[in-house]
């Protein structure tokens, strides 16, 4: 079980959606999105669609250091 211990910082909007889900006893559907991934129309499409139905969003931006994607 997950506890949560009160903090004097205001409540962040990750804080808000895990509150909501919690309180209707569901899990909180977060989805990660590499933005303009194959192209940037179906990546617009995407999180259009996503949007409707996600609690929380990330969006990622493609960069070409291969460095970033952590070890082969």
């Amino acid at each position: 079980m997950i506890t949560h211990t009160p903090s004097s910082r205001p409540a962040s909007h990750l804080d808000r959606v895990l509150a909501a889900s919690h309180a209707e006893a569901r899990a909180a559907l977060g989805l990660y999105l590499p933005l303009g991934c194959p192209t940037r129309a179906a990546s617009l499409d995407a999180l259009h669609l996503i949007g409707q139905s996600a609690d929380g969003l990330e969006i990622g931006a493609p960069h070409t250091a291969p460095v970033l994607d952590g070890q082969p």
